[in-house]
């Protein structure tokens, strides 16, 4: 599963409740909830961004919130819905639930970028290097291994943030062996992101399919895939609903083919699979795709299997993708290396 961990000014009640302001605070709140509702990610807002927000008087409670919204007259909103979305949004299990790890002590820590040009609001720029520095302390220590994890900024030029630093001490919800491997120098690299219609864009497919290493999940292997393809399709302007994808399946031969040859394990190796296999989901024309004939010569026809006809992508020169086309979409047989042309019933 995906974690989203916003930073305490995604909630933060905006400084000026003027209509502009608010209605852009609003709309960021409901497609949160959106995002949430997908099932694509799991929220874990910080304890500690809970407790900023409560410090300088920006916590959403029920009654500022209501106010908020009401000073700015957006009668297109129902107040008892945002409220609601917000309880629901800041109710979920906190990043330090779901990592473990009450908080983190560190010395000679900084962020690349740095923190001013992650968070506009000065007052919760603090909040920012804390949030980063506690998922750097989860990855570091193994509590987030094989997660993918995201952080929402008010601001991101780049898509990933890099800390450094010196890891002295942790505070443990649950009993660890892990913390007595301290102190120890960490170079951490975080995905972060400006908001939740990013948040699913900013992630790596390739990150999510390395989780496969080991053992081929096919629900993971989905939505891996669908998340390349859907990327693919926003950078080509192609308009796309996100959900896992139906069109598409892996057949009982696949997982065990991608293991044998190293595409569960090698990041590249995984990469230009990926790139194979949305290929053939978007469905163009290309030189790398062949039919995949019941013999040698370019005259023997082609491989069937009852309606279903064989087809061949080329992954690289050495390896190839074998799928079935079949009338509810591909169905992803084996990977194969050059000379071999069998596929799995």
């Amino acid at each position: 599963m995906h974690k989203v961990t916003p930073t305490a000014t995604t909630f933060a009640l905006p400084a000026v409740a003027d209509g502009p302001t608010t209605t852009k605070y609003v709309e960021r709140l409901l497609e949160y909830h959106e995002l949430m509702e997908s099932g694509w990610v799991k929220l874990c807002f910080s304890e500690r961004s809970m407790a900023r927000l409560f410090e300088m008087y920006a916590y959403p409670l029920d009654r500022e919130l209501r106010n908020v919204v009401q000073r700015a007259k957006l009668e297109e909103f129902s107040v008892g819905d945002i409220v609601r979305i917000v309880n629901d949004l800041l109710g979920r299990a906190s990043l330090e639930e779901q990592t473990g790890i009450s908080e983190s002590l560190w010395s000679n820590i900084r962020t690349v970028p740095d923190t001013s040009e992650l968070e506009s609001r000065s007052e919760f720029r603090d909040d920012v290097a804390t949030v980063l520095s506690s998922v750097a302390a989860a990855f570091a220590l193994g509590s987030s291994r094989g997660e993918v994890h995201c952080v929402q900024v008010d601001s991101a030029p780049v898509p990933v943030s890099t800390l450094e630093g010196e890891l002295i001490e942790v505070e443990w919800r649950r009993h660890s062996e892990a913390s007595s491997a301290l102190p120890r120098t960490v170079i951490q690299h975080i995905r972060i992101a400006e908001g939740p219609k990013h948040a699913i864009t900013s992630l790596d497919p390739v990150d999510l399919w390395k989780t496969l290493a080991s053992g081929f999940d096919v629900e993971i292997a989905n939505k891996a895939i669908t998340l390349a393809w859907y990327q693919s399709c926003q950078m080509n302007g192609i308009i796309v609903e996100l959900s896992p994808g139906p069109w598409f399946r892996f057949g009982r031969g696949f997982g065990s083919s991608a293991e044998h040859l190293g595409f569960l394990h090698d990041e590249a190796k995984i990469s230009r699979l990926i790139t194979a296999l949305v290929e053939v989901l978007l469905d163009r024309p290309s030189a790398k795709a062949h039919v995949l004939r019941t013999g040698r010569g370019g005259n023997n026809p082609q491989r069937e299997r009852g309606n279903d006809g064989a087809w061949r992508q080329d992954i690289d020169y050495e390896f190839h993708l074998h799928y079935w086309l079949t009338t509810r979409g591909p169905e992803f047989a084996n990977v194969v290396v050059h000379n071999d042309f069998a596929i799995s019933e």
